[in-house]
């Protein structure tokens, strides 16, 4: 321990870790269900020399790779200020130039801005009764559900090569307990398991009995040549998809789309 020359045991002095910790907990205490960013902390912590982002969605050695292609991609320098320039399209616009490409009606297209604001409010508006969700799991999920929501954790089978998922243990568990929403996270966050299409196709159409089947495929470009199930939304109607787009061509506006409102009847 260090004191201060003169002062009593009890006036302990804080140390440069103590202090880091102490700011650090107080930051976070403000920041909701993200850890703070990196410009929050240099700016609340500047004892701290924060050289890397270590946050699980920035890649800090990409930034070469990214201004090549944004280069690359708004090679027309007027439309780029054009496009920078001017006021964003409203939602309801974007919603269908998007359904062009992804070939989902235009009414069944919400946009949001983040992951958690769409999950926030499919949780808020959406989900009553009972809800089940698989551990491990995006924290949110649990965050923002309703008071009045009965929260059951599915607990995935831990190997030695990840986390995989019992299908007809996990639809067994549904019918005996009466669950009428369930969230898919494909691939899962934070473990990376994925579920192929094909079995997929099989899943959601035997949990045709729930009121809400939420599909997030947030991360569905890091699951190789995988395919988004938007090409299958019309089969369902009780599921909800959650995916992120990343267009950087000209044609398209730079946001994130979000397709999960239900299929007509």
């Amino acid at each position: 321990m260090q004191y201060c020359a003169g002062a009593t045991s009890e006036e302990k002095v804080e140390t440069l870790k103590d202090t880091v910790v102490r700011k650090y907990y107080a930051l976070k205490a403000t920041s909701g269900s993200h850890s703070p960013s990196a410009l929050a902390l240099q700016r609340y912590i500047p004892e701290v020399n924060l050289k890397i982002d270590c946050c699980y969605l920035s890649n800090p050695y990409a930034t070469e790779v990214f201004m090549e292609r944004l280069k690359a991609d708004f090679n027309d320098e007027q439309w780029l200020h054009n496009t920078i320039e001017s006021y964003p399209a409203q939602n309801r616009q974007v919603a269908q130039d998007l359904s062009k490409a992804i070939g989902v009606k235009p009414q069944n297209i919400f946009i949001g801005n983040g992951a958690t604001e769409i999950i926030s409010g499919i949780l808020t508006h959406f989900v009553k009764g009972k809800l089940l969700i698989m551990l491990p799991t995006f924290s949110p999920y649990h965050e923002y559900a309703n008071k009045e929501t009965i929260i059951h954790y599915y607990p995935l089978t831990k190997t030695e090569t990840g986390f995989t998922l019992d299908h007809e243990h996990l639809l067994q568990y549904c019918i005996t307990n009466e669950i009428n929403n369930i969230v898919i996270i494909n691939p899962n966050n934070p473990d990376g398991s994925y579920i192929e299409r094909d079995d997929l196709r099989v899943f959601l159409k035997n949990l045709y009995f729930m009121d809400n089947v939420i599909l997030d495929e947030s991360f569905i470009d890091f699951a190789g040549d995988a395919e988004s199930m938007t090409k299958d939304f019309t089969n369902y109607k009780n599921v909800t998809i959650i995916i992120h787009y990343y267009p950087l061509t000209k044609t398209e506006t730079i946001i994130h789309y979000y397709p999960l409102t239900k299929t007509e009847t």
